[in-house]
């Protein structure tokens, strides 16, 4: 999985899923669960709707992401699952630091 966030800054960032055998975008691409993240850059917890489904981009006909609030997605339950996964190992690794 790639992450990519700015340090110092609080906000939402997105976590390339790449965790083999999990599902991929129509278009073949990964998906991209949210995630907000602290202003030290710690991830916080995933980004969700009101039914606590993890939320991701869209992509357009070229494969790219849709950053658009209003084109967000709810990804795959087992993209979800490998987020999760990937949040708890950050904030474990987080505690023995």
């Amino acid at each position: 999985m790639t992450v990519e966030w700015r340090m110092g800054e609080a906000g939402i960032g997105s976590l390339l899923v790449t965790e083999p055998g999990v599902a991929r975008h129509v278009l073949g691409r990964p998906h991209q669960a949210l995630f907000f993240f602290d202003v030290a850059g710690r991830p916080t917890r995933l980004v969700t709707d009101t039914a606590g489904r993890v939320l991701g981009y869209d992509c357009d006909e070229d494969g790219d992401p849709i950053v658009d609030e209003e084109r967000l997605i709810a990804v795959p339950t087992d993209v979800a699952a490998a987020a999760v996964r990937w949040l708890d190992a950050e904030r474990s690794s987080a505690r023995d630091r």
